[in-house]
């Protein structure tokens, strides 16, 4: 694959259908009874945001651990690498129902955007943002899937 070119699996862009994401089964069940995923018929485009929201997160955590252990020991003074994490949080927790929704509406352009934006950001190639972008996305329903099961009032 060429280094112009960007190509984001279709596994991405199906969450309906089983993802190819290494999600595991029960996180992915999890995930999507919370969603309500338009028709395919349907005439609204939905967007990125909530994805680019989910991926930014997933990059920011592991800068922030990658900045943290830059030493090979975590101290107090790299707490400060984690604010970055904490501010973008709300904004992805905000819209995580919605990822699954975009994804299944994703574009060719919308593809390339996501690519693009994590490949600029990271200054990497696009083959290496297109498994960023997967491994980030796994990040963000992990994330998500934790918190959730702490917040369950079912008691096992």
């Amino acid at each position: 694959m060429s280094e112009n070119t960007i190509n984001i699996p279709d596994s991405l862009i199906k969450p309906i259908a089983p993802l190819k994401l290494n999600i595991p089964e029960e996180l992915k069940a999890k995930a999507m009874r919370y969603v309500n995923v338009p028709k395919p018929d349907s005439p609204v485009q939905l967007g990125i945001d909530e994805t680019m929201d989910g991926i930014d997160f997933g990059i920011k955590v592991a800068n922030a651990i990658i900045y943290a252990y830059q030493d090979g020991k975590l101290s107090i003074t790299d707490l400060q690498y984690f604010l970055s994490p904490a501010i973008a949080a709300p904004k992805f927790f905000a819209g995580i129902d919605k990822i699954p929704m975009e994804l299944a509406d994703l574009t060719l352009e919308e593809k390339n955007q996501i690519v693009e934006k994590v490949k600029t950001e990271l200054a990497i190639t696009s083959d290496k943002a297109q498994r960023i972008v997967e491994k980030a996305l796994n990040l963000a329903y992990g994330i998500y899937d934790l918190v959730s099961e702490i917040l369950t009032e079912e008691q096992v």
